[in-house]
């Protein structure tokens, strides 16, 4: 795992199926929009955009059989983005980069 990276797998006492459908259920009301799912292999990546205080969010959500229940893996990954690559930054006047850049070291 990554510097911004998380990974949290939770044992379930229920089928594998049901667990994957909740799971599913609760991405549009927490904001995640679903980019990639495969409902054979029960693994779904959804994700958000950016909003004030982040550049989003991309998480794994993973479903498997185990024993009598299930075991539930969520892979949280942060968007980062590098900023002295983006057209934003390079339009930036001269002044105002001299004065922040010293600032992120």
């Amino acid at each position: 795992m990554g510097i911004f990276e998380t990974k949290v797998v939770q044992p379930f006492p229920v089928p594998a199926e049901a667990a994957y459908r909740a799971a599913l259920s609760v991405l549009h009301p927490a904001g995640f929009g679903v980019q990639r799912h495969d409902d054979m292999l029960r693994r779904t990546t959804a994700g958000t955009g950016p909003d004030g205080t982040s550049w989003g969010e991309n998480i794994t959500i993973s479903v498997s059989e185990s024993g009598s229940g299930c075991n539930l893996e969520v892979t949280s990954t942060l968007k980062v983005r590098n900023f002295s690559a983006s057209k934003k930054m390079r339009r930036m006047p001269k002044e105002l980069s001299v004065r922040c850049l010293p600032t992120y070291r």
